[in-house]
């Protein structure tokens, strides 16, 4: 029963320093920057003109640990600066400053010319007194039984988007990282760039000029493709197909052949307006068997599947094929359809081939051996480019 009663006294404590320390961050530091001004509206007039994320982000890591820099646990933010602090009368002083937060950019595509956006981040400063309290604590001969300072920054976190949630000034513009790796703060600020980077394209009243193509070629090579080539050997499976299934003794080349649309079909398909089956971008091609995918685990994605291509046979030469559609040419698709231009599609897909292509040069020559690249426009049908494809000396 003593113990019983220790335990119920410790939680009970651990929950009122995590609440308490939320309350004192709160209504001491953010809600004084949300009456001086909205954060995201004071974001985007601190760099008028550039992509500024309008949403502040918060670091809160579970062990208390805060980064000395925020460049050390991200080291693919760049620093760019600092927001015009907002000035403040609190408890006497007259001009008391609030809000100095840092400005970082983020290229998306790890490339100092790629896509890139400006981000505010800055730990939460009062967990490193919630750290020193619970030390405190902990170390008083009183104290029943050890605090959690885990659990306390856990109860902190969740009082912390309670209050957030109820202020509109605040609400949708802070954003709370809660975290145990680096790799986390990166995603979510990784994530945030991204979609703002979308919702931009998607407000704008011009459309797109082979940005999005661009774009979505970093995406593919980087989220998709070398996420492959560093995790399974595709000329190795192939070349196993090829001896073990008698369907798919012809395997002509032993690489997946990415196929690329330039040209959208007369009557749309169900992957936003392009062939849900690339049998139907060529009558001589046939389904022979679906190639198992791979599962691999990503930030915040355990077994996610990658490689979910195709074995297709050609009528007239009788030689297989790996194929998949190029999937970010249905994205581009759907999206331009529904801003109403897709009269710029065939441009936007030219610049995704092309910035895929050197891409792919650039990185290494291991990806010509896993890759094929095969576009298709209005005068090369599917089967016509793929009989173009010659055997590397290294597949015979």
């Amino acid at each position: 029963m003593a113990k019983s009663l220790q335990s119920q006294v410790s939680m009970e404590s651990e929950m009122d320093i995590g609440k308490a320390t939320a309350f004192s961050y709160y209504y001491g530091y953010l809600r004084i920057l949300a009456q001086a001004q909205p954060v995201g509206d004071r974001l985007r007039k601190a760099r008028a003109g550039c992509s500024v994320v309008p949403k502040l982000f918060l670091l809160c890591p579970l062990d208390g640990k805060l980064p000395k820099k925020t460049t050390d646990l991200v080291p693919e933010l760049t620093s760019a600066g600092y927001v015009i602090q907002v000035t403040a009368e609190v408890a006497g002083a007259r001009q008391r400053q609030y809000g100095n937060h840092p400005l970082y950019q983020l290229a998306l595509g790890g490339e100092p010319d790629a896509r890139s956006a400006l981000l505010a981040v800055e730990p939460v400063s009062a967990i490193t007194t919630l750290r020193k309290v619970s030390e405190a604590m902990n170390q008083s001969s009183g104290q029943m039984q050890p605090l959690s300072l885990r659990n306390c920054i856990e109860d902190l976190v969740k009082e912390l988007r309670r209050l957030i949630a109820r202020e509109p000034s605040l609400s949708g513009q802070v954003e709370l990282v809660r975290y145990e790796r680096p790799a986390e703060v990166a995603e979510a600020l990784r994530d945030a760039a991204e979609k703002h980077i979308c919702q931009l394209a998607r407000d704008s009243p011009q459309p797109p000029r082979e940005d999005v193509g661009r774009y979505l070629a970093w995406a593919f090579m980087h989220g998709y493709l070398l996420t492959m080539a560093q995790n399974r050997n595709i000329p190795e499976e192939l070349a196993q197909l090829k001896k073990q299934e008698p369907a798919c003794k012809n395997l002509h080349i032993l690489r997946l052949v990415i196929v690329c649309p330039l040209k959208l079909p007369q009557v749309p398909g169900e992957r936003g307006c392009l062939p849900d089956n690339i049998t139907k971008l060529d009558d001589d091609l046939e389904h022979v068997k679906n190639v198992t995918p791979v599962q691999i685990d990503g930030p915040a994605q355990p077994g996610r599947q990658y490689g979910s291509f195709s074995i297709y046979r050609s009528k007239e030469s009788g030689n297989c094929f790996a194929l998949e559609l190029a999937t970010p040419l249905c994205t581009l698709a759907r999206g331009l359809l529904a801003e109403k231009h897709p009269d710029t599609y065939p441009s936007e897909a030219e610049s995704f081939v092309t910035e895929l292509k050197t891409l792919m040069f650039k990185h290494d020559s291991a990806m010509a051996q896993q890759y094929q690249i095969v576009r298709t426009d209005g005068n090369t049908n599917l089967h016509s480019a793929l009989k173009e494809l010659r055997v590397s000396q290294w597949e015979k």
